[in-house]
């Protein structure tokens, strides 16, 4: 739609790729207020093959980057919940389903070994590798009550029970600078948002410049950022800490883990900036899971000191979730474990 209704910040994301799980900087297509964007999804061949859940079909549609060698055009299959994952796009001819079952067993059969091996030599032999299977995984998924979420409305309560208050705000912050905090909160609490905080807090990683520049824009520029920050910290120092344990859950790919790994060596985990954490173990084990199986879930533990829960003051209270400033964690361990999802994580306890 190039009418004189599209935002110039949005014409200059035309024909760019993204992914599904960071978009333009946490910012999605059709998701600001008013926007007509619309997404076309571009996947992977042998990834998507690998997971079992999709086969391939013939292109007709008005595709770009058809003819690229060793891609595909992609479809889910029957009962598939998983989106599609990033790529180009090409036509092929469709295969049978036993075709791309056995290619898919093949592909992952030879990408876990390379994984392995990679990691192994990278990381020391203390350190669980990505992707981590047990020998001998139970025939039904274990209960393990620290890592079950519950239902929705058990979450709330939780959420409901442990979070700071109005009048705690009021009582320790005053009415003006109460406010602030809770204004801040809320736009934390927004994927881009948070995403814009971090950055300006210096963990943004390899932010493109279209990405900082619609950030930025998002929350009202650079100097609004710092004012955030700043009053989110005022409230973290100042308000009741949440009592109890508190998890992280990452979903990190063969890059991400590495370098993970390496500050696992070290024996310290650093956060760059503000990060949410979360009072039900079951909820992390949810942002970190990946079904597909080709990145490694790993889920941070710790006593909590330092942290604020936030419930009553998100839009989703049933994230549990706990606001924690930036900080240095002493790693005490690590272990290998099969979820009650029944699939495995990496659990990290941190001091």
């Amino acid at each position: 739609m190039r009418d004189d209704r599209v935002r110039e910040t949005h014409e200059e994301l035309q024909g760019e790729r993204f992914t599904w799980t960071d978009g333009w900087g946490g910012v999605f297509p059709g998701e600001p207020i008013n926007c007509r964007c619309w997404a076309r999804a571009i996947v992977d061949r042998d990834q998507v093959l690998a997971s079992g859940d999709f086969i391939p079909v013939d292109a007709s549609g008005p595709f770009t980057e058809r003819n690229r060698p060793g891609v595909t055009q992609v479809a889910p299959g029957p009962g598939s919940r998983v989106p599609f994952a990033p790529g180009p796009f090409d036509q092929t001819r469709s295969r049978s389903r036993a075709t791309a079952k056995a290619t898919a067993k093949a592909t992952t059969k030879a990408t876990t070994k390379a994984t392995t091996k990679a990691t192994t030599k990278a990381t020391s032999a203390k350190i669980p590798t990505a992707n981590p299977r047990l020998k001998n995984p139970p025939k039904s998924p274990p209960k393990d009550p620290e890592f079950t979420r519950g239902g929705a409305l058990s979450r709330i309560k939780q959420s409901d029970k442990i979070s700071v208050t109005n009048s705690q705000i009021r009582k320790s912050l005053g009415v003006a600078d109460g406010e602030r905090f809770k204004h801040a909160v809320g736009v934390y609490g927004e994927t881009a948002g948070a995403n814009a905080l971090r950055m300006v807090a210096g963990a943004g990683g390899n932010t493109s410049p279209t990405t900082k520049k619609i950030l930025l824009q998002h929350i009202g520029g650079e100097a609004e950022a710092r004012k955030l920050l700043s009053s989110i910290d005022k409230g973290l120092e100042a308000l009741p800490k949440y009592q109890g344990k508190i998890f992280r859950g990452l979903n990190l790919d063969a890059d991400g883990f590495a370098k993970f790994s390496k500050q696992l060596e070290t024996g310290v985990l650093k956060d760059k900036a503000l990060t949410s954490w979360t009072a039900n173990g079951g909820m992390s084990a949810v942002f970190g899971d990946d079904p597909l199986g080709l990145n490694t879930r790993v889920i941070l533990r710790k006593q909590n000191r330092a942290g604020v829960a936030i419930g009553r003051l998100t839009s989703r209270p049933e994230e549990v979730e706990v606001l924690h400033k930036k900080a240095s964690h002493k790693i005490l361990r690590t272990e290998k474990k099969i979820l009650p999802d029944g699939r495995p994580a990496i659990i990290v306890d941190l001091e």
